[in-house]
């Protein structure tokens, strides 16, 4: 377990500027000063049996940074199986709520908050002397979301590719 404490100066943010053309408002990067943020973080690994590990662990964000939206909570797990020919990992993932953008400091109406979500995927190899098989399926439960982007103009966050399936053949030269 870990409680860090982080300080920044001169974070760089897109900050509002009112005729930059005349007429035309828009966001510059600008250095906009010092801040300073505080949080917990744990890791844990628990060796089950010869072929079994389970992994879990996450952060806390006590106070979130006024330059920089971030998620204030994640979360991981692994579940691991492994024998001489056969590996299997699995794993699931959240990601707490975020705020795209903020209205008091983005000077708009509404401030944009993407949901928080869960991703699960699972990874298998079977080896056969030199030639391996390789199968990995990410978002198994073909999960909607939207992923933060601090970019302005994807406030609505990067959606989801759904379910993705990857299989693989290894040939090892010996």
């Amino acid at each position: 377990i870990t409680v860090y404490h982080n300080q920044f100066s001169d974070i760089i943010k897109p900050v509002l500027v009112d005729d930059v053309v005349p007429g035309i408002t828009a966001f510059q990067p600008q250095n906009t000063g010092k801040e300073s943020n505080t949080g917990l973080e744990f890791e844990m690994r628990f060796q089950l049996s010869n072929q079994w590990q389970f992994h879990v662990g996450g952060d806390y964000v006590f106070d979130e940074l006024q330059s920089q939206h971030l998620a204030n909570k994640h979360f991981f797990t692994n579940l691991d199986y492994r024998n001489e020919n056969f590996t299997m990992n699995v794993k699931g993932r959240y990601v707490g709520k975020v705020i795209a953008r903020d209205a008091a400091l983005a000077n708009t109406q509404n401030t944009v908050t993407l949901n928080d979500y869960w991703l699960a995927d699972v990874n298998l190899r079977w080896r056969f002397s030199t030639i391996n098989i390789i199968l990995n399926i990410e978002n198994i439960f073909d999960k909607t979301y939207q992923s933060y982007n601090p970019q302005f103009g994807l406030e609505q966050g990067l959606p989801s590719r759904g379910i993705g399936i990857n299989v693989g053949l290894e040939y090892i030269f010996k």
